[in-house]
């Protein structure tokens, strides 16, 4: 939990143990879950945590690796690779499930305003983009045009990506 916070995260209260991956908020919002941690108990205390938003990724031992023996290193590494597949397949599960509710979203939103504050503002045309009561949906896809997730602009011009979404 220290390491964590060292980090510029702020973890919940308990760290659980149990080798799974947990998810919390790094923002204080309820539907931010961009924060991460896996804890393994055994053979020695260690884990992975971060935030998929600020692109935080660390490790934890609570025996620093020059203080392994050999047999200890190696079953420490083979602990943190397996965390560490653990953690991209979750982000790979939580991008896929987020593409798919962003796609259905902006699939039922309406053509975006061409009168829109921001767009007036920034004196741009509404191609390819919807719009979902006062803020703007800008579609992020990939080089193949899948598209993962969106990003709301408000009038104001404050933005925010979609939680859980894959932005790069």
């Amino acid at each position: 939990r220290d390491e964590m916070i060292r980090a510029g995260l702020n973890p919940p209260p308990q760290i659980i143990a149990d080798g799974k991956f947990h998810r919390f908020s790094t923002n204080q919002e309820k539907s931010d879950k961009a924060g991460w941690y896996i804890l393994n108990n055994h053979p020695i205390m260690a884990g992975s945590y971060g935030c998929w938003r600020q692109d935080i990724k660390k490790s934890w031992s609570a025996i620093h690796e020059t203080n392994m023996n050999s047999e200890e290193r190696l079953r420490y590494k083979e602990t943190i690779n397996q965390m560490m597949v653990k953690i991209e397949e979750e982000k790979a599960n939580t991008n896929l499930e987020t593409a798919s509710r962003a796609k259905i979203f902006f699939d039922n939103a309406m053509e975006a305003d061409p009168d829109h504050k921001y767009l007036t503002t920034k004196k741009v045309k509404a191609f390819g983009i919807k719009q979902h009561e006062n803020f703007l949906l800008i579609p992020l896809r990939d080089i193949e045009g899948k598209s993962w997730s969106f990003q709301k602009i408000y009038p104001e011009g404050n933005k925010k990506f979609l939680t859980g979404g894959k932005v790069k």
